[in-house]
């Protein structure tokens, strides 16, 4: 008798890779926009990428203290947190005067399940955009 839980993972992983290439379903694209690694858009998007990690930080949940944290919001301070539980839907407010900026940060479960379906790091070629890598 096999892994039942292995069997569903795997069912899991083909479906997810399946709906991969539903771009063949979609209309095709008036405009496609490419940019510079060094556009400002691009470095928005990596900078909101960066701090959504954060929201991942442990040490600092509440202060905003950790060296990682601190790189990418160096005077960034938590005003508020939320949560249900340690491994339930938490995040937080945070503040930078630097960038006059609010931001309201979510972290889904964090549960063996999730660990488990979600965990993987692995970056593949993206289906149908030249360069791009994303984790599946």
């Amino acid at each position: 008798m096999g892994n039942k839980s292995s069997v569903v993972l795997d069912d899991f992983f083909i479906d997810f890779r399946r709906r991969l290439d539903d771009q063949d379903s979609l209309p095709p694209s008036s405009t496609v926009l490419y940019f510079d690694e060094t556009s400002e858009a691009v470095q928005d998007a990596i900078f909101y990428a960066k701090l959504t990690r954060t929201s991942n930080c442990r040490p600092s949940y509440d202060k905003l203290n950790c060296p990682f944290c601190k790189e990418i919001l160096p005077d960034g301070y938590v005003v508020q947190t939320y949560g249900n539980n340690p491994l339930g839907i938490t995040g937080y407010i945070a503040v930078s005067e630097q960038k006059k900026s609010i931001y309201v940060l979510v972290r889904g479960a964090s549960s063996f399940r999730n660990k488990i379906v979600f965990g993987k790091d692995e970056l593949v070629p993206h289906p149908f955009i030249p360069r791009a890598r994303a984790q599946i």
